[in-house]
């Protein structure tokens, strides 16, 4: 089995790569927009939408952050495709969290 091509780029630069076709969405199978409030309320908004326009329907979006304000959740609703949300209460400390992970195929 051949190991999955992880690219990272910022949202421009990854705009730019498939516009430009060196990459092809029918590739793109996880599509993660780390710290997403952030890149949504910098500017970044019509870069990510139109990123976003290009992926194919069953890319699977992430988009992982320590915050995230109600306004930005309202605006990846334009964008997201049946999402799963893993909010937590604000206040809440690292006390009694322990990172893990779960190794999927």
């Amino acid at each position: 089995m051949e190991a999955p091509h992880i690219i990272v780029g910022t949202p421009g630069h990854v705009f730019d790569m498939l516009n430009w076709r060196y990459l092809s969405p029918e590739y793109i199978k996880m599509f993660v927009l780390d710290e997403a409030d952030e890149m949504l309320s910098h500017g970044f908004k019509d870069q990510i939408y139109d990123i976003f326009e290009k992926l194919n329907s069953s890319t699977q979006v992430v988009l992982p952050s320590a915050t995230m304000s109600s306004d930005v959740l309202e605006v990846t609703k334009k964008f997201m495709r049946d999402p799963i949300r893993n909010l937590v209460k604000k206040g809440l400390t690292l006390e009694g969290i322990c990172p893990f992970y779960i190794n999927m195929e």
